[in-house]
């Protein structure tokens, strides 16, 4: 776990000392997005992803020299197969999957830039609830969710074709992003309470209809919409955790919060997509696949706000609370048995340099996927 308290920390000081003196913030940022990019696109067998996208790598025909006509179209997404087919011809998988972080770094990058939240801040609180998850775990959905960042950059300024278009590509790359269609609706409307908690209400309603009375076996001829019935249909019917109960209260409070705030489109943006969550966390609390997946962006917004009204009111009682939360969920990851494919965390570079041996991280990869499969697919 060293490897990866020692990066939180890390960040928690750059951003303590760009909160006090902004003159910091553009070199402090940059030396986080390396961060960034280092930690996540150099680590060599580490992780709840590499084995499966590293083998589809390795079976993709080199399209100079061979016939593409072989290739399984159906195992991902066209536009994922489309960008390993056009890397493999220029690149191994370790140099893919650098390129994949490197690219997902910038865009969050940007998104921080453009809305002045510090990016070392924002990825203190990223790398603690979902860095792990996503820049570690679903390489097409990091990419998805890249995707739908510059979607909503674009949907905060009006540049409706934009918006279209990236968000189109995100479903291009992991067709669970359509779930985000709604919050694209919902983020020009003022916060209203009552209207938020109507919202939850309801959505709970349509959902207990959904799955108990057959509705959701109509999913298959909706398009975008196949794969979450195959989600439906090979999750398992999970129990509600403390956890869970917890990670609702604390968006829940986090609500509150923002009605505290002065109005900004970054504001609405959050509130709404908070809702969003909280509506798929209390209506599908059953199947956890499906609000982690809408947590993946939600996050995002939420630290970026967070960290743009950190920089403003320098009000250390609540990023305290807020790092406190973000350094318990990171330790609640770590000592999960189903994380036991990131400890110990490896490093291509020092594997390499140092020929250094710490574990066959394949077997850890198996024994992860086996606890995963255990606790949430149906037998």
């Amino acid at each position: 776990m060293g490897a990866y308290f020692s990066i939180f920390f890390l960040l928690m000081l750059l951003h303590s000392a760009e909160i006090f003196d902004r003159r910091w913030s553009l070199p402090i940022d940059i030396f986080a997005l390396i961060i960034f990019v280092l930690f996540g696109g150099l680590r060599f067998e580490t992780g709840n992803d590499w084995v499966f996208y590293r083998d589809f790598y390795h079976e993709l025909p080199n399209i100079l020299l061979q016939s593409a006509g072989a290739i399984d179209w159906s195992i991902f997404e066209p536009l994922y197969v489309l960008l390993s087919l056009v890397s493999k011809v220029f690149f191994d998988f370790n140099w893919f999957v650098f390129f994949v972080v490197l690219f997902n770094g910038l865009v969050l990058f940007m998104f921080c830039k453009k809305n002045d939240a510090p990016f070392a801040g924002v990825f203190s609180i990223y790398f603690a609830w979902i860095y792990l998850a996503s820049q570690m775990a679903q390489i097409r959905h990091s990419l998805a969710i890249s995707f739908a960042l510059i979607s909503f950059h674009y949907a905060l300024r009006g540049r409706y074709i934009l918006v279209a278009f990236f968000f189109l590509a995100s479903v291009g790359f992991h067709s669970s992003t359509v779930l985000f269609l709604p919050i694209y609706f919902l983020m020009r409307l003022k916060p209203r309470f009552m209207a938020s908690y109507l919202l939850i209400i309801f959505s709970t309603l349509f959902f207990y209809l959904l799955f108990n009375y057959g509705f959701s076996e109509y999913l298959s001829s909706v398009p975008f919409l196949s794969k979450i019935e195959f989600y439906i249909n090979t999750s398992n019917y999970s129990k509600i955790s403390i956890g869970s109960l917890l990670y609702i209260v604390i968006n829940l409070l986090f609500l509150f919060y923002l009605h505290r705030c002065e109005d900004s489109h970054l504001k609405y943006l959050s509130f709404w997509a908070t809702v969003y969550l909280v509506v798929f966390q209390v209506g599908l609390w059953f199947y956890p696949i499906f609000w982690n997946r809408i947590m993946a962006l939600v996050i995002l917004f939420q630290a970026s706000f967070l960290c743009y009204n950190f920089s403003k009111t320098k009000l250390l009682n609540i990023y305290f609370i807020v790092m406190v939360f973000s350094g318990l969920y990171l330790f609640k990851q770590l000592s999960d048995p189903a994380y036991v494919s990131y400890v110990p965390y490896q490093n291509l570079v020092i594997e390499e340099a140092f020929n250094i041996n710490v574990g066959d991280g394949e077997r850890r990869f198996f024994n992860a996927l086996d606890i995963h499969i255990d606790r949430n697919v149906n037998k």
